[in-house]
């Protein structure tokens, strides 16, 4: 455009070119993290196939916990991993200890654990730490280190 439509500035054209090569570097950016996501996700289907996973379960008595549960089944499955899920029965710390423990020796790849509080949490990362198997925490928050990560 030569000259800008009447009533219009060269100030507000100037804008108008930097917002629309602001969209544009936007619009490449999201397409190019999109492909990267894409190869992510592939690569992170491929690292699943045939892991054993572990979920300690904090209860199935509640429609949200029994969901959260189908829908772990539901992946595990679509990424091809075998996934075992135990369900603590008396919502202690010391159960659910035992529980992962009982997953670690039977060899789990992964644990994931829905912790009943947070005093939990250090003992069950020190027992993966030990057997290098990755923990993952859901569902509650907790303070500390030696997880992934608490989603």
């Amino acid at each position: 455009m030569k000259h800008p439509p009447k009533g219009v500035g060269k100030k507000e054209v100037l804008n108008m070119k930097r917002k629309t090569l602001l969209v544009i570097g936007l619009v490449v950016v999201l397409l190019l993290s999109t492909a990267a996501f894409s190869n992510s996700l592939n690569l992170a289907t491929n690292a699943l196939k045939g892991k054993n996973i572990g979920f300690v379960q904090l209860t199935l008595g509640t429609t949200y916990h029994a969901a959260m549960s189908d829908r772990f089944v539901e992946l595990a499955k679509e990424f091809g991993a075998n996934f075992t899920q135990v369900v603590s029965s008396n919502r202690s710390a010391a159960e659910q200890l035992s529980l992962a423990e009982d997953l670690i020796a039977k060899g789990v790849d992964i644990l994931i654990l829905n912790p009943v509080g947070d005093e939990i949490v250090p003992s069950v990362a020190d027992l993966c730490a030990r057997k290098n198997v990755p923990l993952f925490c859901v569902d509650n928050t907790s303070p500390g280190e030696g997880y992934v990560t608490s989603v």
